[in-house]
């Protein structure tokens, strides 16, 4: 796998982009600081994009996550060629954020 620089800040969860033919991942980390415990307490609900609700920090995450990693999962998606499998994943928040990505995706 090919891989992109691990990336991480306050409200954006850090993800790592690895890529062969045929499949990319997306992993996103889970809450392992303070300012990921931080999101993890916005628990407002804010909508979703097509209808339903989502946790609010949680989706503030994922998009800032996804805004952050879309040049990276672009060229892999590239690199990868046309009908490649795209594997989203995380664990803890970061599940939470990659089922929210796969919507929003």
């Amino acid at each position: 796998f090919k891989t992109a620089p691990l990336s991480g800040d306050v409200a954006a969860p850090a993800f790592y982009v690895a890529r062969r033919p045929g499949r990319v991942v997306l992993a996103i980390r889970g809450t392992a600081d303070v300012g990921d415990a931080l999101t993890d307490l916005v628990c407002d609900t804010a909508p979703l994009r097509g209808g339903g609700a989502a946790h609010a920090g949680i989706l503030r995450a994922t998009e800032a996550a996804l805004d952050a990693a879309q040049p990276a999962l672009l060229r892999a998606l590239d690199f990868a060629g046309d009908g490649c499998d795209l594997i989203i994943t995380g664990h803890s928040m970061g599940g939470g954020a990659a089922l929210l990505a796969a919507l929003i995706i």
